[in-house]
């Protein structure tokens, strides 16, 4: 028998710190507590997820499931009608031409030329979007990417999207970016001429006159200089000014330099050959 009080704490002490937190409550609580105690102790056992979380988040097969809309758990056509569904909401607050052009800026200066024009061929269907059809040829061009400039210029036309006389300045300019390729000069050309048709929205101001001469001049064309200069009238808004024979006198002496020094590259040759 234990007859000193501080040997029965001790003996007591012992045998509950071998006891867990609940039943602890449910033997040491007064009654009217047990109840409201005992379920703030389960709340407090059960608030160890997260830690077992952090402890278990290098375990394999503790990943998290995939999320349902995830592009692989879905199939192509469903992407693309979501896809289709969102752009065609995203056009629904695009109706106003000025909005469209702006909006399509923003996208191609983030490089999401994809997005841009997608939203430019909805829209196309109820909004003159001649000036984001330019941004998005204008935006080919600076990329180098020619030949699909010209194919953004062609579905421009099939979807009753009329080029202005800036969208011909666009092309013009880009190729002059590409002059030593005679496939672009050819194109450059056959474009000019068809601004000349009865059908077309546009006449070839000097403007266009000279972005085209430009071409040919950086592509030592000197027939077609002499071509499109015969032309030209001697007065009104398509006669040629100073920036006309500027450049067509560059481009022929930009050729006979090239030819000159064929010349002498010839000759030398055949001097090495002579004292061989």
């Amino acid at each position: 028998m234990l007859h000193c009080s501080a040997c029965i704490r001790t003996c007591i002490r012992t045998v509950f710190s071998r006891l867990s937190s609940t039943q602890l409550i449910l033997t040491s609580s007064p009654p009217h507590l047990l109840a409201s105690q005992a379920t703030r102790c389960s709340i407090w056992l059960r608030r160890g997820y997260a830690t077992e979380a952090y402890l278990t988040r290098h375990v394999p097969g503790s990943e998290p499931a995939p999320f349902p809309h995830d592009r692989t758990h879905i199939s192509d056509a469903k992407f693309e009608q979501d896809k289709k569904s969102k752009l065609a909401l995203e056009v629904r607050w695009l109706k106003d031409p000025v909005k469209l052009a702006d909006h399509t800026v923003t996208l191609l200066r983030e490089d999401q030329f994809e997005k841009a024009l997608d939203i430019v061929r909805l829209a196309s269907r109820d909004v003159v979007s001649t000036v984001s059809w330019n941004h998005l040829i204008d935006y080919e061009m600076s990329k180098a990417r020619v030949p699909n400039a010209v194919k953004l210029y062609n579905e421009m036309k099939k979807r009753a999207q009329l080029p202005d006389a800036y969208t011909f300045t666009i092309l013009f300019r880009g190729f002059s970016w590409c002059p030593r390729n005679p496939q672009i000069c050819s194109r450059a050309l056959s474009i000019y001429q068809s601004m000349f048709a009865e059908n077309s929205p546009v006449r070839p101001s000097i403007i266009h006159t000279n972005a085209v001469l430009k071409v040919c001049a950086l592509a030592h064309d000197v027939d077609a200089l002499l071509g499109i200069a015969a032309e030209l009238p001697t007065r009104g808004s398509g006669a040629p000014n100073n920036l006309t024979f500027t450049t067509i006198l560059n481009g022929i002496q930009s050729k006979a330099i090239e030819e000159t020094n064929g010349q002498k590259a010839t000759s030398r040759g055949k001097v090495r050959e002579e004292t061989k």
